[in-house]
């Protein structure tokens, strides 16, 4: 009777312990890996932040396996994964641990960006190498720390502008009555071109005068061809004027480093210009009145054939003039070659003849 309970206590205690390994299992969601089986491998990280043991291991957001060891290593840390028999993983995928915001750290595999990474199936036992994805608390400190700076960097570049926009508005304020003046001498100008053009309105509107410009028109060309026969001649002429002019450019050098400010001449410069409107106008006013010398140049064919001989004797004179800027220059190659001819302090200061 003793027996048959010490038999039957052992039984109870032996189911009870049977039911709570069962429980337990359950609990962890182990019957399944008991019956597929599990393959272990080591994966060394940088670092491996919250990752203890049991951490999951996802794929796609599906648990494969969790951590069954952490160990530390000279160049980070050696985590142990026990990952389930069925899920068979590839050399091209990666391991990478991520922390969420409440500090809970999981290991995620996840395909290569690389098309070349080899696709061979990992084997038990192996060692791989893994990555840490960035703390999300730490990359908001970073993007704080940049955004920080892009602000400190506009506020510069405004104060810059604006310390510019000051020296604009200064300049415009202080050159303010240079500027009116310029202005009001832009408006005379245009008022003197307008009555200039209503002015050679009436010229070309008489019927007479239209008649006489085409017939000037139409001995132009003689015209223009024989005048610039004429400039051939005088440029031939004025190569043996500039030669002369080239032995004395040395005296005249020291005047032209003389001139007056940029600023002042722009102020000459718009005297000039309002100055000469003023003579267009009245060139103008001379060229309508046919009782003046330009009127009469304009509706007297006899004043321009006497013009056109003046022209011809021009071109005369000129080859005259040939042979005697020639000697000039002749004389002056003498002067500059023995100045001992020019008086007495020449003759007791003999030169040599070289310039």
């Amino acid at each position: 009777m003793n027996e048959r309970k010490m038999q039957f206590r052992v039984g109870v205690v032996v189911l009870s312990s049977l039911i709570i390994v069962a429980i337990l299992l359950m609990m962890f969601n182990e019957p399944r890996a008991l019956m597929r089986g599990q393959y272990s491998l080591k994966v060394r990280f940088p670092q491996a932040p919250g990752v203890t043991k049991n951490t999951p291991v996802r794929k796609s957001g599906i648990l494969i396996g969790r951590v069954s060891r952490v160990d530390l290593d000279d160049d980070g840390a050696i985590v142990t994964l026990n990952i389930d028999g069925d899920r068979k993983l590839r050399h091209n995928e990666v391991f990478s641990i991520a922390t969420s915001l409440l500090g809970d750290s999981v290991v995620n595999v996840t395909p290569s960006i690389d098309p070349r990474a080899d696709d061979s199936p990992i084997k038990d036992g192996e060692t791989l190498d893994g990555m840490v994805a960035p703390d999300p608390i730490q990359v908001v400190g970073n993007l704080e720390k940049s955004l920080s700076t892009a602000i400190d960097s506009v506020a510069k570049t405004s104060s810059e502008l604006g310390d510019v926009v000051q020296r604009v508005g200064g300049m415009l304020e202080k050159n303010e009555s240079t500027i009116d003046s310029i202005f009001q001498r832009l408006d005379r100008s245009l008022e003197i071109i307008e009555k200039t053009a209503a002015n050679a309105n009436d010229v070309i509107d008489d019927q007479e005068t239209r008649q006489q410009l085409k017939e000037a028109i139409a001995q132009f060309p003689e015209v223009l061809r024989e005048t610039r026969e004429t400039i051939g001649k005088m440029g031939n002429s004025l190569e043996l004027v500039e030669q002369n002019l080239e032995d004395i450019q040395q005296f005249t050098r020291p005047l032209g480093q003389r001139g007056e400010s940029l600023v002042s001449r722009m102020d000459r410069g718009a005297d000039k210009l309002d100055q000469l409107m003023g003579e267009m106008l009245s060139f103008s006013r001379a060229l309508n009145n046919k009782q003046g010398s330009l009127g009469q140049l304009v509706h007297n064919p006899e004043l321009y054939q006497s013009l056109n001989r003046a022209a011809q004797n021009i071109e005369e004179i000129s080859g005259q003039l040939r042979p005697i800027v020639k000697d000039v220059r002749v004389f002056t190659d003498k002067i500059a070659r023995h100045p001992e001819s020019l008086g007495i302090r020449g003759a007791l200061q003999r030169s040599s003849g070289i310039k």
